[in-house]
């Protein structure tokens, strides 16, 4: 499981050779490589903590991990808005049962502002499925 991240750099890295000027590439290759990072250090494939986690990346790992904890699962129900964003902010303000080191603090304010409507899974669904017929 945890070897996806570096096999999808891996994969945009030889995509990048037939387009080294592509910055969507490099984009895509920062965001593979890094989206499983974690503030604290704890993340993998390398470690990287707090702001060496390239912005692109943290933007995604919240993206993520919103979406896992508010999708439906045949082990668990979806969780409540307020409880998905306060995942991500700063540890005074994260509830007991959130506290880790996956919180991305300044990531956190912006996503708890938004819509609990705009990010659910039928959301998500749309847009795949958009990308998939394109």
């Amino acid at each position: 499981m945890k070897s996806h991240t570096t096999l999808g750099a891996e994969t945009l890295q030889e995509v990048q050779k037939a387009y080294p000027k592509n910055g969507f590439v490099r984009l895509g290759i920062e965001i593979a490589r890094s989206h499983h990072e974690r503030w604290d250090g704890t993340g993998y494939p390398h470690g990287l903590a707090g702001t060496a986690i390239p912005l692109s990346a943290r933007i995604m790992a919240v993206a993520d991990s919103y979406d896992a904890a508010r999708s439906r699962r045949f082990y668990k129900p979806p969780l409540p808005h307020a409880e998905c964003c306060a995942r991500h902010l700063p540890p005074q303000r994260q509830l007991p049962r959130s506290r880790g080191g996956r919180g991305f603090p300044r990531l956190g304010g912006s996503l708890s502002a938004a819509s609990p409507n705009r990010w659910t899974s039928d959301v998500n669904s749309e847009i795949h499925c958009a990308l998939i017929a394109r």
